[in-house]
Order: C-alpha cells, then structure tokens, then sequence
C-alpha cells in the first residue's frame, strides 16, 4: 500500500500508510529485530461479490520498513483508512548538543 513518511520536528516522524478497505481489526502491527511490520489480512468473502470494477484491493499484504536501534514507536492509530505511526529517535545523552559558553 502507498505511504507517506513526514518529518514533524527534528527527532519525531509520522508514517501514514493508506489502508482504504481494510479494519482497524484486519491490521496487525509490530517490531522485531529493528524491523517494524504492518499486515493486513482481508476477512472479507469476494466471491460472493460481483465487481464491475474492482479499484480497492482487498488481498493480503505484508510491509517491513527497517528502523535504527534510536527509534521507538510512540503511537499506533487507525483513523479514516490510514494507519498513522508516530516514530521518536532517541538522542542519548552523550550526543545532545550542549552550549558550553
């Protein structure tokens, strides 16, 4: 599915993934081995449905982005149809900028 990746200040980041036709309950998302994973398991019947057009998928995916050992997932919502997850690198202490004068 198409995404979007927003810088919304310095060390935050919002990934908006376009799930259009898919439920908050046929989304799963999850991190393992610095790899975030977004799937979606349709549970829908489409052949009982006739298409005349068929624009909206509905089959199953699976999508890894790879993340670095500073981010953390703050924040997972499901709102209109797209998935919205806000990322924070975490800058340790020892790489925060200081003013020494």
């Amino acid at each position: 599915p198409p995404y979007n990746l927003i810088k919304t200040s310095s060390i935050t980041f919002r990934l908006e993934v376009a799930l259009a036709g898919f439920s908050k309950e046929e989304v799963n998302v999850y991190t393992e081995n610095n790899k975030l994973f977004v799937e979606g398991n349709s549970a829908r019947d489409d052949e009982a449905i006739e298409y005349i057009h068929k624009g909206v998928a509905s089959r199953e995916f699976t999508r890894v982005w790879t993340i670095s050992d500073d981010v953390i997932i703050e924040s997972v919502d499901f709102i209109d149809g797209i998935l919205c997850i806000d990322l924070r690198r975490v800058i340790p202490d020892h790489q925060k900028r200081r003013d020494w004068l």
